[in-house]
Parts: structure tokens; C-alpha cells; sequence
């Protein structure tokens, strides 16, 4: 996204700096549940934290600045979208997309270029900021206000991600959620198996 052309310096020390703590809980999340793989991708690699913290080798994201910050980190950077994926069916047997969905322009297709690259019973792996959390609704706000990020996100609930996931043909198999205010959890992580029959 060219939005984050703009800030990508910025977005990267967030990592560092005042979004430390927060990384650190969500990389602690996504470990608790994170399934063996062999051959793994994230979709929305952004400047890479994630990938080399779960020990992924490649990503793909359609910002350049972004990119650039992944392949010094020594992952494989390749500019591109979710929807339209460049890689032959049965790629990987995971995939990560980690607060991505939410600023993807089709889910649904998204996950479908999911479904094709994923070979018979792997894994996409989602981290979400809950739309239904305090900070959830924070950043709905900060997006109607006209933010710089979040003016381009459509943040989703659990259960509107499970939907979109089942629908699409993957099953549920664990929920890590965690950073809980008021009652919510603001981060949500969810292990999905692609179904053996296609639907």
C-alpha cells in the first residue's frame, strides 16, 4: 500500500519504541499456537518483524519501502498482493497473515489465493486487532477521524474472521487471544487446517 510507502519508517520504529511491549505479547500469542511447517510465507510482510521472530523465510507485501527493511532483515521480499499470489498451487503448508486482512480490498479472495497455494492440510495462521476490543474501537474512531493508517483498515470481529475462514474452507483449530482491556482482548490470534475437500 503507498500509505505505508509514506510512514514506513515511522511504522518500523513503532516496533522499537512505543509499540515494543505490544509486539512482544503478540509474537508471545502467535508462538503459543504456531504450527510446525516446513515451507512458510506471510502475506502483509511489511518490514518483517513477524517473519523473523516465527522463522519465516519469505513474504510478500506491496509496499517498497517496506520490503526493503524485510530483505535487510534476510527475508526473501517480493512485491505483491494477497489477491493475486505468484506462486503455483501447493506452495506451502503455511501461511501467516498478521493484522492484514483487515487492510486486504478482498478478503474473500484473499483467502481463496490462500486456499490454492496451501498444500492439503496446511495451516494459515491470522492475527487480528479486534474490532469488538477497546482498542478495536480506538482505532475505528481514529480511521473515521481520517488517520494516515487506519482511514484504510476494515478491522473485523473473531467471529467475522471465523466465518470468512470457514467459508472459505479451512477449519478452526486454536485461539490464542491476548493484551486485554476492558474486559477484550485487542489481539487476537487463530489457527486454521485447509480442508482435505475442496467445497
Amino acid at each position: 500500500m503507498a500509505v505505508f510507502d509514506s510512514i514506513a519508517e515511522r511504522f518500523d520504529r513503532w516496533f522499537d519504541e512505543d509499540g515494543r511491549e505490544i509486539f512482544l505479547e503478540e509474537v508471545r500469542c502467535l508462538n503459543s499456537i504456531f504450527p510446525e511447517f516446513s515451507r512458510g510465507i506471510e502475506i502483509g510482510l511489511g518490514s518483517g518483524r513477524f517473519s523473523v521472530e516465527m522463522g519465516i523465510p519469505i513474504g510478500i507485501d506491496p509496499s517498497m519501502e517496506l520490503l526493503r527493511m524485510a530483505k535487510s532483515r534476510g527475508i526473501v521480499s517480493i512485491c505483491g498482493k494477497g489477491e493475486q499470489l505468484p506462486f503455483k498451487p501447493n506452495s506451502f503448508d503455511l501461511v501467516l497473515l498478521n493484522t492484514t486482512l483487515c487492510f486486504v480490498s478482498n478478503p474473500e479472495k484473499v483467502l481463496n489465493e490462500v486456499k490454492r497455494v496451501l498444500v492439503s492440510d496446511g495451516h494459515i495462521v491470522l492475527g487480528i486487532i479486534n474490532r469488538e476490543s477497546k482498542v478495536g474501537r480506538e482505532y475505528q474512531k481514529k480511521g473515521e477521524t481520517g488517520h494516515s493508517v487506519y482511514s484504510h483498515a476494515r478491522l473485523f470481529s473473531e467471529e467475522e474472521v471465523n466465518e470468512l475462514l470457514e467459508k472459505a474452507g479451512f477449519n478452526l483449530l486454536e485461539i490464542c487471544r491476548a493484551i486485554k482491556t476492558d474486559n477484550s482482548y485487542a489481539f487476537v490470534a487463530m489457527v486454521y487446517r485447509k480442508d482435505k475437500i475442496d467445497r
